[in-house]
């Protein structure tokens, strides 16, 4: 009975190592398969980043899709041409090409009030004069072009309310509309309309518009200061300059009072200023500055030279962080990653496992700007 049993169970084993074996068999991964577009392209200088990949995993059994386990390897964009990329998953590999090509550079149009309407200021009826007036629409903010006024749609409205003549007093809001490249830019003035028994002196408030400031970056405040504000007669043949601690300055954006006068948005901005029973508007331009970013890398007390079996370390290196050339930050090594890479390969760690001249990407990760620098493995 004993013999009986023992041979039934040599034969439950061995049943069981061959079915172990044979769900091996079928779970062998056999290669990696890329599903991605027919042509890929990236922009000289930006990052690339594979989000069209799709990475699947062929086993001898079923296929399973790995895209977030895969490791894609890191793609150098600052020259132009063709680049390969290796997808790496477990022991298996493939590639495939992207190019970097130059990236358009934007074109972005805005218009602009050159000259004011030489009128103003009207009373109650009159008939709206805009001789004078100059309108440009300007390319990237520098190279303008003057469009006919006869090209515009023209919107007269007061207190939000749509108006076909200068019937009541008030100030008047005059929009200016033109379609361009089939998108719509508008730009607004006001003027004011007083009763005819207006006894409003013939004296007026003014900006001296060449040695005021009237044009900001995106994200200033407005400064009165730089406002060179001025009683004249009709005529404007004598200014008597006033301090603007006396006056009160106003910003409005798109007939929106602006509290904090800061500049959140680009485009015309009204300036409304009063003293005493006089008051006048400017209009100031707000634009869009691209700030430069860099990451500058001190080596003079950073370990350089390493031997093989040594694991990478930043101690002693100097990570600082500039903004148009003015230091913003002493960055810690903790908010960056580093990565390594050999022959232009990346290291999967930090490792150096192999001899050699490492080039170490240093990147900070809250402004998304690196910076490299070299290291010897011995």
């Amino acid at each position: 009975m004993k013999k009986i049993i023992v041979f039934l169970l040599c034969i439950f084993c061995l049943i069981t190592f061959s079915s172990c074996s044979t769900d091996e068999d079928e779970n062998e991964l056999l290669s990696i398969e890329l599903t991605k577009p027919e042509h890929i392209t990236v922009e000289m200088g930006l990052i690339y980043q594979p989000k069209d990949i799709v990475v699947k995993a062929i086993y001898t059994n079923e296929t399973r899709i790995v895209t977030s386990y895969a490791k894609f390897s890191h793609v150098d964009t600052n020259t132009l041409g063709t680049k390969t990329v290796e997808v790496t998953y477990k022991t298996k590999s493939a590639t495939y090409e992207i190019e970097v090509i130059k990236g358009v550079p934007a074109i972005n149009y805005s218009l602009r009030i050159k000259e004011n309407p030489k009128k103003m200021i009207y009373y109650v009826d009159e008939q709206l004069d805009l001789e004078g007036i100059k309108i440009v629409m300007l390319k990237n903010d520098k190279e303008e072009t003057e469009i006919d006024l006869d090209k515009f749609d023209m919107h007269l409205s007061l207190n939000g309310i749509t108006k076909e003549s200068l019937s009541e007093p008030g100030n008047y809001k005059l929009t200016f509309s033109i379609r361009h490249l089939e998108k719509l830019y508008s730009i607004s003035l006001f003027i004011e309309v007083l009763f005819k028994e207006d006894n409003t002196p013939k004296d007026k408030l003014i900006v001296d518009q060449k040695q005021s400031k009237l044009e900001y970056w995106l994200n200033e405040v407005f400064d009165p200061t730089t406002m060179i504000v001025c009683i004249t007669d009709e005529k404007e043949e004598q200014r008597v300059p006033i301090l603007t601690s006396l006056c009160k300055f106003t910003v409005v954006y798109n007939n929106i009072v602006i509290e904090d006068q800061k500049f959140r948005e680009t485009g015309a901005y009204i300036i409304q200023i009063e003293y005493g029973n006089f008051k006048c508007d400017v209009e100031v331009i707000v634009k869009y500055r691209l700030i430069n970013k860099k990451l500058v890398l001190d080596l003079e007390k950073a370990k350089i030279k390493f031997t093989v079996g040594e694991t990478f370390s930043s101690s002693g290196l100097g990570i600082y962080y500039y903004e148009d050339d003015v230091l913003k930050r002493i960055v810690s090594s903790m908010s960056c990653n580093f990565t390594l890479l050999l022959n232009g390969i990346e290291k999967p760690s930090l490792l150096l496992d192999e001899p050699g001249t490492y080039s170490v990407l240093v990147e900070f990760i809250d402004e998304n700007v690196s910076e490299g620098y070299r290291i010897a493995v011995v």
